[in-house]
């Protein structure tokens, strides 16, 4: 094997690995997006509830297979917030909303981080496939040359 393609081999290795670890990066940023969309969707539910003082609210609740349960909620005063691994601690609907506020600001720079990297490692995977491109060329020619 030659020098360069030892450097080829190398280079699509790297590039190989780089684009693992895009596609890793990639399938976080699709989570977070996903926790994002949950914790303000739960947010805004919270707030439309609370707007209804006094009454009780019909809805439906999922209980699981494909079976939904007709429930009379009442305006949310104490709600049970999971606050990781598995404890769940009981706050007022302002504590809740507060704890939903700073999730989706902490899940929001997240995403930020990540769009950081996700940009940084496209540009690295440019470099590379730049570099390949390269190396193949060149062997191509010396064996034009060489032929």
């Amino acid at each position: 094997m030659t020098g360069k393609e030892e450097e080829l081999r190398r280079e699509y290795t790297r590039l190989s690995v780089l684009q693992e670890r895009l596609q890793n990066l990639l399938a976080q940023q699709r989570l977070v997006e996903a926790q994002q969309r949950d914790v303000r969707s739960t947010s805004e539910l919270l707030r439309e509830l609370s707007r209804v003082e006094g009454e009780k609210r019909e809805s439906f609740i999922h209980v699981g297979a494909g079976i939904y349960l007709n429930v009379d909620i009442p305006p949310p005063k104490h709600l049970l917030v999971d606050v990781g691994a598995k404890t769940l601690v009981e706050r007022n609907l302002e504590d809740a909303l507060s704890y939903l506020e700073e999730k989706d600001e902490k899940l929001k720079e997240l995403g930020e981080a990540l769009k950081k990297e996700i940009e940084n490692l496209a540009s690295l995977i440019r470099e590379s496939e730049a570099k390949v491109a390269r190396l193949v060329k060149e062997m191509e020619e010396e064996k034009a040359v060489a032929g």
